[in-house]
């Protein structure tokens, strides 16, 4: 059952990432549906502990997406017509933004500071050892770091850390530590760690080598208390 979900989950991401229109508003409604599945399994059946961090990435992944006339007209019926639960509601179905809206508040938000190069893991580097990522692709990785100064004056240091079991990291220091808001890698969140202030991490580790490469390849995104957004 966990593989299904997963193969499910992976179709889903593929969907927003690749449609438009009437698929798209569609792809969003089913994003909706694994919202309210992760909601109610842990109180069900507990059997689906492997498959979370798909949904989790099928659930945000749809938090990104902008809307265009007949997606939000699709996105909007959802919202009049099927009530659920306001735990398990997308943000983007509550409320809907066609990509106008997006690009207006875009020009009224202060734009993202990329503190590296656009990290890019060349389909030459992207090789595997037995299932594990290869030293070439851990060095390249790793080599992901930035410094950035927050639109309050706090001084934050960004760098990723890879291992060779795909354990995926984000160290952040400096005097913004205790001011991030939240970190993303690609559409992914991520979780601070417990006890460990200013260290991030995402679990990976149980998706397909596919969507651990499409994960890795996005941007680290981070977001300050003050307004700041970085990229890495």
């Amino acid at each position: 059952m966990a593989d299904v979900v997963a193969e499910a989950a992976a179709a889903g991401v593929a969907v927003l990432d690749e449609s438009s229109g009437i698929p798209l508003g569609e792809g969003i409604c089913d994003a909706e549906d694994a919202s309210c599945l992760l909601a109610v399994e842990g109180e069900l059946t507990g059997l689906l502990q492997d498959s979370m961090p798909w949904l989790r990435l099928w659930v945000s992944a749809a938090e990104e997406i902008p809307l265009d006339d007949l997606a939000f007209e699709i996105v909007e019926h959802r919202r009049i017509a099927w009530p659920v639960p306001a735990a398990a509601r997308l943000a983007i179905v509550a409320t809907p933004l066609h990509e106008l809206d997006l690009l207006l508040a875009a020009r009224m938000e202060m734009p993202a500071i990329r503190l590296s190069p656009v990290f890019d893991s060349a389909p030459e580097l992207a090789h595997f050892d037995g299932g594990r990522p290869s030293p070439r692709m851990l060095d390249r990785f790793n080599a992901r770091h930035g410094r950035g100064v927050t639109p309050s004056g706090l001084d934050l240091e960004v760098r990723a850390v890879l291992d060779e079991w795909w354990g995926v990291f984000v160290r952040i220091e400096g005097s913004a530590v205790k001011a991030i808001r939240h970190v993303r890698l690609g559409t992914l969140p991520m979780k601070e760690v417990a006890d460990q202030p200013g260290l991030w991490t995402a679990a990976i580790n149980q998706m397909p080598l596919e969507a651990i490469l499409r994960i890795l390849n996005g941007d680290i995104a981070v977001r300050t208390d003050d307004g700041g957004r970085f990229l890495v």
